[in-house]
């Protein structure tokens, strides 16, 4: 056995950047935008002004949804990446990379959580605008995440006792009470 051992010597480079990745949320529906932000920095503190970033969506997929953005003077670029629509949750990683002009690039993750969206509901009331108080109509929309439509989903408008199926074509016509000064009301199907 010899005592010598191959050595590699290759050049050393400081670190030029930090790269933090800071998301608005980190749960999210399938369809949904996710937003954040990107903070580059050099390594002695000073915003890095126009630095490139690439960020990332990272599901597995072959062509993920991808954006670039560019840094403010403080350092900082916002950015939105439009999620998938999934049957179940997904816990997909966003990337994002920025590079120094030296051709190094840094990185930083964040994970998320993609919620399924088993269903969407469009509703307008009917006619519109409605006077307060009066009888109205909700004509709700139930569609499946692929856009099929959904039979037999139950539509509610809230503080009414009484929910209507919706038909074949995922269509339903509520009658209630408008409320009174435009208060919102919320409506659920399930």
């Amino acid at each position: 056995a010899s005592p010598h051992a191959p050595l590699r010597i290759e050049a050393f480079r400081l670190p030029t950047f930090r790269v933090r990745v800071r998301m608005d949320r980190y749960a999210y529906r399938g369809g949904e935008t996710a937003t954040g932000n990107v903070n580059v920095r050099y390594v002695h503190g000073k915003p890095a002004a126009d630095a490139q970033v690439e960020v990332v969506l990272e599901t597995g997929e072959a062509d993920p949804p991808t954006c670039v953005v560019a840094t403010d003077p403080q350092g900082i670029a916002r950015f939105e990446l439009p999620l998938p629509q999934v049957r179940k949750v997904l816990h997909p990683t966003i990337r994002a990379s920025a590079m120094d002009a030296s051709g190094e690039t840094y990185t930083d993750s964040s994970g998320v959580t993609v919620q399924a969206t088993p269903f969407q509901v469009d509703a307008r009331v009917l006619p519109s605008p409605a006077a307060h108080e009066s009888v109205v109509e909700l004509a709700a929309s139930v569609r499946r995440w692929d856009g099929t439509p959904l039979a037999g989903a139950a539509v509610i408008v809230e503080g009414e006792a009484k929910a209507v199926l919706t038909d074949e074509q995922g269509l339903a016509r509520v009658p209630f009470r408008a409320p009174r000064e435009g208060r919102p009301q919320s409506v659920t199907a399930t």
